[in-house]
Parts: structure tokens; sequence; C-alpha cells
């Protein structure tokens, strides 16, 4: 966990205003936060909803054409491999 939170420390210092590199540490994140809202805050923990979040930008982003096929798959298998969630029904 420490090798983590050296790299989002490291990133955050360098990108203080969220203006550019900072931005990646919130994949996943809006949806993330608009998902928690719908289960009211409880039956889903934040990194969960994060979890899912990603998956649905990601697929979203490869529908539009702005993430290579198959992204999403391979986020959805990395979350599974976690025990996350992949669909907002968890």
């Amino acid at each position: 966990m420490k090798p983590v939170v050296k790299i989002k420390r490291d990133v955050v210092n360098r990108d203080e205003k969220e203006a550019g590199e900072r931005m990646l540490l919130n994949f996943g994140h809006t949806l993330g936060h608009a998902i928690e809202k719908i289960y009211n805050y409880t039956g889903i923990t934040h990194g969960m909803a994060v979890a899912v979040g990603m998956v649905m930008m990601t697929k979203a982003s490869e529908k539009h054409g702005f993430t290579e096929p198959g992204t999403a798959y391979k986020i959805e298998e990395v979350c599974a491999t976690y025990g996350l969630p992949t669909t907002d029904d968890a």
C-alpha cells in the first residue's frame, strides 16, 4: 500500500490544482459518487462504486471510439479478481 500512497502523493504534489495529471486519479469517481448517492451511501463502499464507475466510463469510451475495444473487459477482469462489482446492480 505504501507505494500506491507515495504515487498518489507525488501526483497531487505535481498537480495541486487538478489541471492535468491529477485528473487521472479521478477515473471512475464521478460515476462512483453518483452510484453511492443512488444507494443512499449504504450497501456499497466507495471503492465498489468507483470500480463500477470505471467500467461504465470505459464502456462508454469504447462505444464512442475513444478507447480500444476490449479495455472494459480487462478492467472487469481485474475488478472481479479483487471481488469488486462491475455493474451498478451491486
